[in-house]
């Protein structure tokens, strides 16, 4: 099971898997639905919940092999580097959240960030490759201004530049706008954002944390407060 996906369904594996077990219930039921039902079912459930909601017919058996075949190829994960080697060296960090989900009622957990995040340990070793994207980068002119907006884990690459950058002595105006539920809990490297912005090389931070008061605010609410900004209407915008 290390090379098939256990999380993420698909309609081929629903509707095969109402075949293999004979389930008439899930056959119909899932027949009946428009793409937009199918969809919100699928992301609502992973093969664990369709076990358990649609369990084998009376009298009837999935083989192992049958098994195996219905579930599709595990597909790759892509994280953003969050370090720079001119920083760490031959380290490479990387940062990733816990998946949750309970739209069928059990909490379910994502099987790429469970494993990194809940069962990988020190001396493990995990299959990786990299994925360079020559497009999101820092400019060749480093004097040029940034503006970096990232929510959740899309802060992750600008740790990187900013690493960069302080290995390098650059110091552009640079504005971090970064956004997540809480405070106390989701600010991701908050003490390295500050040590930068006390330092110069982070000129402005302004944050979102949505779920810190009555009404949700976000990093596109900080964009609108914040457009009338002179220092920085020129800056290139990275999006992350």
């Amino acid at each position: 099971m290390r090379k098939r996906e256990l999380t993420r369904l698909s309609s081929d594996t629903v509707q095969g898997y109402a075949e293999l077990a004979r389930n008439s219930e899930l056959r119909n039921r899932f027949g009946q639905m428009d793409d937009e039902q199918r969809r919100q079912f699928i992301e609502q459930r992973q093969f664990a919940d369709l076990l358990i909601e649609y369990p084998v017919a009376e009298g009837s058996r999935i083989s192992a092999d049958d098994l195996v075949n219905l579930l599709r190829p595990l597909a790759s994960r892509s994280y953003s580097i969050a370090s720079s080697q001119a920083s760490v060296d031959e380290q490479v960090h990387l940062t990733v959240a816990t998946l949750y989900s309970n739209g069928s009622g059990r909490e379910r957990q994502g099987v790429a960030s469970r494993f990194m995040n809940h069962h990988l340990a020190p001396g493990d070793e995990i299959h990786v490759f990299p994925e360079p994207n020559r497009r999101f980068r820092l400019p060749e002119d480093r004097a040029t201004p940034l503006i970096l907006i990232g929510a959740g884990t899309g802060v992750a690459p600008y740790r990187a530049f900013l690493q960069q950058l302080d290995s390098e002595g650059s110091t552009p105006s640079t504005w971090l706008i970064f956004g997540n539920p809480h405070l106390r809990t989701d600010f991701l490297y908050q003490r390295e954002w500050l040590e930068w912005r006390q330092r110069g090389l982070l000129t402005h931070i302004d944050c979102a944390f949505s779920r810190d008061q009555q009404e949700k605010r976000y990093v596109q609410h900080v964009l609108k407060e914040q457009g009338a900004r002179h220092d920085l209407i020129d800056a290139v915008f990275a999006l992350g």
